[in-house]
């Protein structure tokens, strides 16, 4: 027992292993990035995302899917085949499965149709920055603004303060109920 524990503690032997398991870890992430690439696969999972190339589907992992015609809509349960490379999956085939029953991706639709043609007010509710032109963001990162952008502190006092002033006629312990509630999906 003594002199395993010797010659484990000793450098060298760590060096050895490094340099025998290393070489074979590398060798098989690269075999199996290349089955994974150029594969047809069929994925079913539900939209979380939705932009002008596509959508993004999310069951296990998340998939940047493009397409052409998109009439889906956030929380929709859809079955993917295609193509994948690099975790996008260029689709030759979609299928709606079933539509959104949840009632946060109902909420997030609606204001996502209300904001669809103000791109700032989009990226400024939702935090999703995809609708902004990339020298857009680019000059805001330059000129360190770019944090008005992100979700915040700030974003959350602002809207429970338009909510607590829109519902000012509401008794005050039904009036804070509904805003954490509404924070919470939020």
């Amino acid at each position: 027992m003594l002199r395993l524990r010797k010659i484990l503690l000793s450098n060298y032997t760590y060096l050895i292993i490094i340099l025998v398991f290393l070489p074979i870890i590398i060798l098989r992430l690269n075999i199996e990035e290349k089955v994974y690439n150029d594969k047809n696969i069929k994925e079913i999972g539900i939209i979380t995302k939705i932009n002008d190339k596509g959508i993004t589907i999310k069951n296990k992992e998340e998939y940047i899917c493009y397409i052409d015609n998109n009439n889906y809509h956030l929380g929709d349960k859809v079955e993917v085949i295609g193509k994948i490379k690099d975790n996008r999956i260029f689709i030759s085939k979609i299928k709606l499965l079933s539509k959104n029953k949840n009632i946060y991706y109902k909420i997030k639709q609606v204001i996502i149709d209300l904001l669809d043609n103000n791109p700032y007010l989009y990226t400024f509710i939702i935090g999703d920055k995809s609708r902004i032109d990339r020298q857009v963001l680019t000059s805001y990162q330059n000129n360190g603004i770019s944090h008005l952008f992100a979700i915040s502190g700030m974003h959350i006092t602002l809207l429970s303060s338009i909510i607590l002033k829109l519902l000012k006629r509401v008794e005050e312990n039904k009036r804070y109920l509904f805003t954490s509630i509404f924070l919470i999906f939020y």
